[in-house]
């Protein structure tokens, strides 16, 4: 799949040696776009409001899903067909837990960023993720707005007494990443260069 500029969506099932463009129902900039199987699929881009399009018959047709957002979206990121974030501009992080209705903005607290610190940074393969509280949830976020859940919403997982928890960071590519934190208090954002 390809998606791109007017509302272009493509779809290819040979390999990419050919394309059929697919109607998605929109004019707007199409940025990203995830299935998460053959059926289920999600598309962030821009336009007055966010644009969010979601399909459940593996592309055939797609309904635009109200955000309440007027950034523009740049990445959407589904780890099943209920859990899903999509990030856009100005720090906008959406999140569901229901396959695309009710996607909510992350808009918790700001927590000090001195609560937590990261080790080794840069770092290849394994970080350290040093601080107190209970961690629900720990999201990568690459220049281009792309989402890896490293800590998963629900997964909330207590740091040990030793105030260290490590996080495997070896599926990412090089580059800059911004760690978003979410405890019960409130959201760290901190700063990771993966080697």
């Amino acid at each position: 799949w390809i998606v791109g500029r007017n509302g272009t969506l493509l779809k290819t099932t040979d390999g990419g040696s050919t394309w059929l463009s697919q109607e998605s129902g929109t004019q707007n900039q199409l940025n990203s776009i995830r299935f998460t199987d053959n059926l289920n699929g999600w598309i962030v881009g821009t336009g007055y409001n966010a644009t969010i399009l979601k399909t459940t018959d593996g592309g055939n047709s797609w309904q635009s899903i109200e955000s309440g957002i007027l950034n523009p979206l740049s990445s959407v990121y589904f780890s099943d067909p209920f859990n899903g974030w999509a990030v856009g501009a100005f720090g906008t992080i959406l999140h569901t837990s229901t396959g695309g209705s009710g996607l909510t903005p992350i808009h918790k607290t700001l927590v000090s960023a001195q609560s937590f610190s990261i080790y080794p940074n840069p770092a290849e393969d394994q970080v350290s993720l040093a601080g107190k509280g209970e961690i629900e949830s720990v999201l990568a976020v690459d220049a281009f707005g792309r989402v890896s859940p490293l800590i998963s919403k629900g997964g909330t997982q207590s740091v040990p007494p030793s105030g260290v928890s490590r996080l495997e960071i070896r599926d990412l590519k090089p580059g800059l990443y911004w760690l978003r934190i979410q405890t019960k208090e409130g959201t760290s954002v901190q700063k990771l260069v993966k080697k």
